[in-house]
């Protein structure tokens, strides 16, 4: 089993000014979930060194009620697994559809450079896989997650819409938390990436 390097807290690490916040969405998997001009936003998960804060029910209030939290967060680091391609250009393209004004922009100094209220964005999925020594190995989520000793919960990714209420919050819930412990694991490394330094 692949070692973790000795975690940190985030809520002291202020190496690169500020808290990390990791960030997940469930969409709705009932509509073929991938595409955002077909399917909607049903929950999203915001976990930080206080805890995991989650969010679901309508879309509309889902986005404004985000955007909320998100400007009312300590200025820090939003962690993702996968949000450059997935997460956060989902989130805009919902907005955009349901037109609700959100401060998630991306700032074109590279096209997967996201900024949302003052807070930078760091993929740890790209971290990661630049930092693996076998190419062969899967970076999904949650096998990295278990290669690193971590417990989150599974579900069928095809079948989220057909999750209880309770269950689906704490599933978003459990993919933020660990995108966050990965984060904080590889901390030191992956610092490297937004600051171009690489270690």
């Amino acid at each position: 089993m692949e070692m973790p390097d000795r975690p940190t807290d985030p809520a002291n690490d202020r190496a690169l000014n500020g808290p990390i916040y990791a960030l997940d969405i469930e969409t709705d998997t009932s509509k073929g979930g991938l595409d955002p001009a077909k399917a909607g936003i049903i929950a999203v998960a915001i976990s930080s060194a206080e805890g995991d804060h989650v969010i679901s029910g309508d879309e509309i209030s889902l986005l404004e009620a985000l955007d909320e939290y998100i400007a009312n967060l300590a200025p820090g680091i939003i962690v993702t697994w996968n949000g450059n391609r997935f997460d956060l250009p989902f989130i805009t393209t919902r907005a955009s559809i349901r037109s609700v004004t959100i401060g998630l922009q991306n700032t074109l100094v590279r096209p997967d450079h996201f900024q949302w209220h003052g807070h930078r964005h760091l993929d740890a999925l790209v971290c990661y896989r630049a930092l693996r020594t076998d190419p062969t190995q899967s970076c999904a989520l949650k096998k990295v997650a278990i290669r690193m000793g971590l417990d989150p919960i599974v579900e069928d990714a095809a079948n989220v819409h057909r999750l209880t209420p309770q269950r689906l919050r704490e599933y978003v819930a459990s993919d933020a938390r660990i995108t966050r412990q990965l984060a904080c694991m590889k901390w030191r490394e992956l610092q490297g990436f937004m600051t171009g330094k690489r270690i």
